[in-house]
């Protein structure tokens, strides 16, 4: 319908449109296969003796071929026998081609000009006061579900919104454009209408299998893109933390290695002090007072409490020293996490916008290649409805000429003529004897049809405050279930809490007693009496502090 032979034949506005053309063609909106398929042949000209060109028999094939009907009959089985059970509503197939032959519009404007449709007769009538029912909103939002799923997530969009409006729209019996407005505003639609990329919306993808297509393997290609550079993220972070944790191990090592070999030095420097100071008491005895010999003894011993406390703090410094270490480490992991988290930030945003970029081109080469088709379609059928016309005017002539012959025999004889009139007469009286009957039948299965209308709005009305009361119950639930997982945190939480005070406090402790331990080791060591037996083992105790000291150097 889209080709240049076919533009002649608008959707709307003018008086041969095909919105015009089907409203005098059919007086409901549901009409079936057959009729609707004699109503296309006779608009676009689709004469079965006649050669066709092109166009004309890709439009019949397509036309023939439609299989979005709905089953009429009891037998629930169409074949060819029983086309004619086969049902449409053409209002929404009109609405479905509007879709297609502008698929830039937005959703706005595609749901008012089809609101116009359902809403007017004869001609589309823009007026405020136009209304619909709420099965045509419905017909109206699924016009172009290609399948059940899609008809569901719609309609459950729909009563979505609509129970978060003050004033509920579906229980309404006439529906106006500015209640659909807002039904439209609310969140579950807008979010249905959100852009899902940079030239298509989240409607796009859920009525067409195409673009659902194309969207779901770009993102999966982003997807993918994203967990290899989370992968290589954590490869690089668990590499880092082996080398940090290597360095750790090597500077503990060297740590280890200064503090033993400053303990031995320690160790020999308080051995040959002491040494020292038994000549010294040697050579008092011998030569000064004892007076002098105490006061020495008591400089020694002094000089011991000295560096015991001098340990003490050095042991203290050592401890701080090393978590101070570990602080900074922290430190510079979590402003490296913070470096690669924006680097992959910018790398994301640089490639989806190129991905948009290339999808725009691709998009708008399309809308190119098919608005030049538009345009050759349009002329074509401009010149088929010209040659079209002249056809029909030669065989309007040759008509009119063949009834002047028609005429002048039946001139020539009237009894043919009374016998004539007489049986015209007759079929008039049975043409208004049918079309008395079809009126009563037609009023009375309106009068039924009506009567079901109401009965199922009111079962849908009961069903939806069943509904409300589910939610309200569920939420209930919900909000218990949220206030018992916040009480089970905050126990755990405490109970966290306390057994990191019990462990500083036992880690306190610990460091303390240990402390003690060496002050009293240390002092026991000073003030053991001298002897050859402790003499030698001092010697090897030297011997061996001075050999593991090489070894670490």
């Amino acid at each position: 319908m889209a080709h240049d032979a076919f533009r002649l034949i608008p959707l709307s506005g003018h008086d041969r449109g095909l919105y015009e053309t089907l409203h005098r063609s059919f007086p409901r909106d549901m009409v079936t296969k057959a009729r609707l398929l004699g109503v296309f042949r006779d608009i676009y000209g689709l004469e079965c003796g006649a050669d066709l060109d092109k166009p004309k028999r890709l439009l019949l094939k397509q036309l023939e071929r439609l299989h979005y009907w709905c089953e009429n009959s009891t037998s629930k089985i169409p074949t060819s026998h029983s086309m004619s059970t086969l049902v449409l509503n053409w209002r929404r197939l009109l609405c479905a081609f509007r879709a297609l032959r502008y698929p830039a519009q937005s959703e706005e404007d595609l749901f008012r000009w089809c609101f116009l449709v359902f809403s007017s007769s004869g001609y589309l009538d823009e007026s405020p006061q136009a209304t619909i029912s709420r099965q045509q909103l419905y017909e109206i939002f699924n016009m172009l579900s290609p399948n059940h799923a899609c008809s569901r997530i719609l309609n459950q969009r729909i009563a979505q919104a609509d129970n978060l409006l003050p004033v509920s729209v579906l229980v309404r019996d006439t529906i106006r454009f500015q209640h659909m407005q807002s039904l439209m505003a609310q969140p579950p639609l807008q979010e249905l209408f959100a852009p899902a990329s940079k030239a298509t919306h989240f409607f796009h993808e859920l009525t067409s299998p195409c673009i659902r297509e194309y969207l779901y393997l770009a993102r999966k290609d982003a997807q993918d893109k994203a967990t290899c550079q989370r992968f290589l993220l954590q490869y690089k972070r668990r590499s880092l933390r082996k080398c940090m944790r290597e360095w750790l191990l090597y500077v503990d090592a060297r740590h280890r290695a200064r503090q033993t070999a400053i303990r031995c030095l320690l160790h020999l420097s308080t051995y040959k002090q002491a040494n020292a100071f038994e000549n010294l008491k040697e050579h008092a005895l011998q030569d000064v007072a004892a007076s002098e010999i105490q006061r020495v003894y008591r400089g020694l011993r002094g000089r011991k409490l000295f560096v015991s406390v001098l340990a003490t703090y050095e042991a203290a410094v050592s401890i701080q020293r090393i978590y101070r270490q570990r602080g900074d480490f922290l430190k510079y992991l979590k402003r490296l996490q913070m470096q690669s988290r924006f680097a992959i930030k910018i790398q994301r945003v640089f490639r989806g916008w190129r991905g948009r970029v290339l999808a725009r081109k691709v998009l708008l080469a399309y809308f190119q290649a098919e608005m030049a088709k538009i345009q050759a379609d349009r002329a074509a059928f401009y010149a088929t409805i010209r040659d079209h016309a002249a056809r029909q005017l030669q065989r309007f002539c040759r008509k009119c000429h063949r009834h002047v012959q028609e005429k002048k025999a039946d001139d020539n004889s009237r009894e043919n003529r009374r016998v004539e009139l007489e049986m015209q007469a007759l079929l008039d009286a049975a043409s208004r004897q049918k079309q008395d009957h079809k009126r009563a039948v037609t009023e009375y299965y309106d009068t039924l049809r009506e009567q079901t209308h109401a009965a199922e709005a009111r079962r849908k009305i009961d069903d939806k405050e069943k509904q409300k009361v589910t939610l309200r119950r569920r939420r209930r639930e919900w909000e218990e279930i949220f206030r018992q997982r916040d009480e089970k945190a905050a126990a755990k939480a405490r109970e966290k809490a306390e057994k990191w005070t019990q462990f500083q406090a036992d880690w306190s402790t610990k460091v303390e007693s240990r402390a003690n331990l060496v002050r009293a080791q240390l002092q026991e060591l000073l003030l053991r009496p001298t002897s050859k037996e402790q003499d030698a083992i001092k010697a090897d105790l030297e011997r061996r502090t001075t050999q593991h000291f090489k070894a670490q150097r």
